[in-house]
C-alpha cells in the first residue's frame, strides 16, 4: 500500500479533532483504523495479537454459521468495516447488521448495526466500555453489545430491553444468548485455541 510521504504525524491519542480533520487523516492513513468518538480521535497503531485475532475469528465464524441457517437478511462483518453508531465512526471487532441496505457490496460504512462485539485488552478496555459503549447505547439500531476479555474467559453482554439496557456477565463453561436474534455462543467456542495458562501479550 502506498504511503503518503507528505502526511503529518498523527495527533495524540484521544485528541479533540474536527470531522474535516478526521476525514483528512483517513485519507492519509488508510492502513490504520481511525475512530471518531465524541469529537476525539482514537486509533490502533500496531497489529493485534494472535489471541485477539483468534477470538474474533471464533466469534465471527460461529455467528455466521448460525445466521446462514436462517432465512433473514442478517450478516456478519469484521473489524475492517467501519460502523456508524449514533454519528460516531467506529470499528467494532465484529458487527451484525440486519438492514438490506447495508448488504450492498460497494458500501463503505455500516449504517444500521444490530449487534456489535469488542474484544478488549487492558489498554482498550476503558475506551471500549465507556466512550464506545455510550455511542453504541445511543444508536437506535443496536440491540446487543458484547465485550470480550482477551486475557481471561470473561464476557459481558449488554442488551436493550423495553427501552432500558441490562448487562449479564459470563464465565468459563457458560452458554451466552443473544436474544435479539436468538443466537447462542458457548464460552468454549469463543475462546477455542486460547491457552490462558500462557502469558498473553497486549494487542
Amino acid at each position: 500500500m502506498a504511503i503518503n510521504p507528505e502526511r503529518q504525524a498523527l495527533p495524540r491519542y484521544g485528541s479533540p479533532i474536527s470531522e474535516q480533520e478526521y476525514e483528512a487523516l483517513e485519507r492519509a492513513y488508510p492502513e490504520l483504523r481511525l475512530e471518531l468518538i465524541g469529537g476525539r480521535l482514537y486509533y490502533n497503531l500496531a497489529g493485534g495479537s494472535r489471541a485477539h485475532a483468534t477470538i474474533c475469528l471464533n466469534i465471527s465464524a460461529e455467528l455466521r454459521s448460525q445466521l446462514k441457517r436462517g432465512s433473514g437478511p442478517c450478516f456478519v462483518v469484521g473489524s475492517d468495516m467501519q460502523v456508524l453508531a449514533n454519528g460516531e465512526k467506529v470499528y467494532p471487532d465484529v458487527t451484525i447488521s440486519c438492514d438490506v441496505s447495508d448488504h450492498k457490496q460497494d458500501i463503505k460504512i455500516i449504517q444500521s448495526p444490530h449487534i456489535v462485539v469488542e474484544v478488549h485488552s487492558p489498554s482498550t478496555e476503558y475506551k471500549d466500555k465507556n466512550h464506545k459503549l455510550q455511542a453504541y447505547m445511543a444508536c437506535s439500531t443496536i440491540e446487543e453489545i458484547m465485550f470480550v476479555n482477551q486475557f481471561a474467559p470473561e464476557v459481558r453482554v449488554c442488551s436493550r430491553s423495553g427501552g432500558e439496557w441490562r448487562s449479564q456477565d459470563y464465565q468459563r463453561g457458560q452458554l451466552l444468548h443473544l436474544a435479539s436474534l436468538d443466537l447462542q455462543l458457548s464460552m468454549d467456542e469463543i475462546y477455542y485455541d486460547i491457552e490462558f495458562e500462557e502469558p498473553l501479550e497486549e494487542s
